[in-house]
């Protein structure tokens, strides 16, 4: 039952923790300070998690890291609405 329990919890705090750049972007509409670099490492980072969810059968780690990718991605679909610098 703990086990079950601290997974959906890493799944919600996982989940989340973008949230708050997400919302600043939106409030701001500014991604001046945010690496394209670390978003991208950060998206593969999500596919290789759900990789490892699939081939360990393991749904709540999938779920989490869909979440995860999905939220990467809309912040990265910003950063290239929003952007006023070159990429590099």
């Amino acid at each position: 039952m703990m086990r079950i329990a601290v997974s959906y919890l890493a799944v919600i705090v996982n989940s989340i923790y973008q949230v708050p750049q997400l919302f600043k972007i939106i409030k701001t509409n500014s991604v001046n300070d945010i690496s394209l670099v670390a978003l991208a490492l950060l998206a593969f980072n999500n596919i290789l998690w759900v990789m490892h969810g699939y081939f360990i059968n393991d749904n709540t780690l999938i779920v989490s890291s869909v979440l995860n990718l999905s939220l990467n991605l809309v912040i990265v679909c910003l950063f290239f609405k929003h952007r006023t610098k070159k990429i590099l």
